[in-house]
């Protein structure tokens, strides 16, 4: 599987058994950064994180660590980051905790840290809806979708270059492309948000695309819904007030593809699928269900009905997932779903691995 996805918080990791760094994230795959599409929306705990739980009810997830709070600190900025969400304002810092916000679009997750003597306890809480006008300067605002400029209105002297069946806004850097149960271009432009979020409004209403409502639009984030002829669009902008670069990542769900391979996306739920990839029997456990998979089964394109992974359709938000073979100790995660791609969930010799299918 190929592609990122992903609007809500997290991927978070309770079962690390290789030796590393406690306050380290389980490393994203190289492949993925190298093909320039941005990654999932994750939330990570370090290794090291003992007694996770989640409430479902209000989206808080806790944990206990042995990195400082400093060591927090720099792992959530740097992660995060990453991981493209932003940070609108310095942490707070109090007598008995640090608190930290990251913003992406309309999502907000709050963390707070609270320093002990043998480490920290971490509370992540994730908020959604729209933030009021008064908060800070990058807070996401819904945008309703807007009719096609006049020829005079140009954005920004921005022209177009086709590519992959695609656009891509010049100048640009760093391009890149590919097809699979989706069609994608990315770039890397030197533009603003509100620049290029008129180009490509200019761009595919005028190839017969048609704007859903709920975009958001930020001086650092971009996220804008389309329906097409060949399945749902989605273009997402992560903006660098450092370099004044735009990543720019235009995706078009091959939707009679993704159907015949049973990997389509369901508005309003997430969908997960089930695969395994070791030669004995695994179960996963999620949200009150235990679904059951032979070895040998693991999502992709054209495989033949025998050898469909399992799916289930769940409420988008926070899981607890576990993963459990003979002889071998439980894996667990937590996963948050979104309505953005599939999921598919793969029990491998080392571990359990979660990836979005687009």
């Amino acid at each position: 599987m190929s592609g990122p996805a992903a609007m809500m918080i997290a991927l978070a990791w309770t079962s690390s058994v290789q030796a590393q760094q406690p306050c380290e994230p389980r490393p994203v795959p190289q492949a993925r950064i190298e093909a320039g599409a941005p990654l999932p929306s994750l939330a990570p705990m370090p290794r090291d994180a003992r007694s996770a739980s989640i409430d479902h009810a209000t989206r808080r997830l806790t944990f206990a660590t042995a990195c400082s709070g400093a060591d927090l600190v720099r792992f959530y900025r740097v992660t995060m980051n990453h991981l493209q969400w932003h940070e609108p304002s310095g942490m707070q810092e109090r007598r008995s905790e640090i608190r930290m916000e990251f913003q992406r679009g309309r999502q907000a997750i709050q963390i707070a840290i609270r320093p002990e003597p043998a480490g920290s306890q971490v509370i992540v809480e994730q908020a959604d809806g729209v933030v009021a006008p008064d908060a800070a300067q990058s807070a996401a605002v819904a945008v309703a979708p807007t009719p096609p400029p006049a020829p005079q209105e140009q954005a920004n002297g921005l022209t177009a270059k086709a590519v992959n069946g695609l656009v891509i806004p010049q100048p640009s850097r760093g391009e890149g492309q590919g097809s699979g149960l989706a069609t994608y271009v990315t770039a890397r432009v030197p533009a603003t948000t509100a620049d290029i979020a008129a180009f490509y409004r200019r761009e595919l209403i005028g190839r017969g695309w048609k704007e859903e409502p709920g975009a958001t639009l930020t001086e650092t984030h971009g996220r804008i819904r389309f329906t097409t002829s060949d399945g749902p669009g989605l273009l997402t902008l992560e903006h660098s007030r450092a370099t004044g670069l735009t990543d720019i990542r235009l995706r078009v769900v091959r939707e009679r593809l993704a159907r015949d391979n049973a990997m389509m996306i369901v508005p309003g739920r997430a969908v997960v699928l089930f695969g395994n990839e070791t030669d004995r029997p695994a179960a996963f456990e999620i949200a009150g269900r235990t679904i059951q998979v032979r070895p040998g089964i693991v999502p992709g394109l054209g495989a033949p009905e025998t050898h469909r992974p399992p799916s289930l359709e769940l409420a988008p938000g926070p899981h607890r997932l576990t993963l459990r073979r003979p002889g071998q100790p439980a894996v667990e995660i937590f996963v948050v779903l979104d309505e953005d791609s599939p999921w598919g969930v793969i029990a491998k010799r080392d571990g359990l691995e979660a990836l979005p299918a687009y």
